[in-house]
């Protein structure tokens, strides 16, 4: 499963979002299940920068989001975050997307 993320950090907002990717991304390479981490700033526009992960499953995803941690980092990126879809599956289809609460 392949998890991208955008920001986007207008009017000089790029220090206190790298701030907070840092940390997003130092919470997310503790989590179990995660299998590869990239982060970068955007060539083009440098307002957008993108955090791009590999999971073992949508359940090891999600668990990134539980507990006080994982809510702590995601709220500290939330207020860049473009608002689009950001998780995928492999091409082959051969992970299943089990529901939240399963």
């Amino acid at each position: 499963m392949i998890v991208i993320l955008r920001f986007r950090a207008p009017d000089g907002q790029w220090p206190a979002l790298r701030v907070a990717l840092d940390a997003l991304i130092a919470h997310l390479e503790g989590c179990p299940g995660l299998q590869g981490l990239d982060a970068g700033r955007n060539v083009d526009e440098e307002d957008l920068a993108a955090v791009v992960t590999r999971w073992d499953s949508p359940r090891a995803w999600r668990s990134a989001f539980g507990g006080t941690a994982g809510r702590a980092a995601f709220m500290a990126v939330a207020p860049w975050m473009v608002d689009e879809p950001s998780a995928y599956l492999d091409l082959d289809g051969d992970q299943i997307n089990l529901p939240r609460r399963s």
